[in-house]
């Protein structure tokens, strides 16, 4: 079932992007939505563990736990 599925690609040793089970990379679009809609890895699909929290190069901070994105 594609939809509970995602791959964790490395990228370097401090950075991944996240693939979902239809083909697409994770970003964070304008609306601060996590969304799966690009075909390749970007700057904006790229993402950094800090803490807790996850850093998206985007500018802000998706917090995992309360399920929205925070601009910092």
């Amino acid at each position: 079932d594609p939809t509970q599925i995602l791959t964790a690609v490395r990228i370097g040793d401090d950075k991944v992007a996240f693939k979902s089970g239809y083909g697409k990379y994770l970003s964070v679009d304008s609306k601060k939505r996590v969304v799966a809609r690009s075909d390749a890895i970007g700057v904006k699909e790229q993402w950094q563990a800090v803490f807790q929290e996850v850093w998206a190069n985007s500018g802000f901070y998706y917090n995992l736990d309360n399920a929205i994105a925070v601009y910092k």
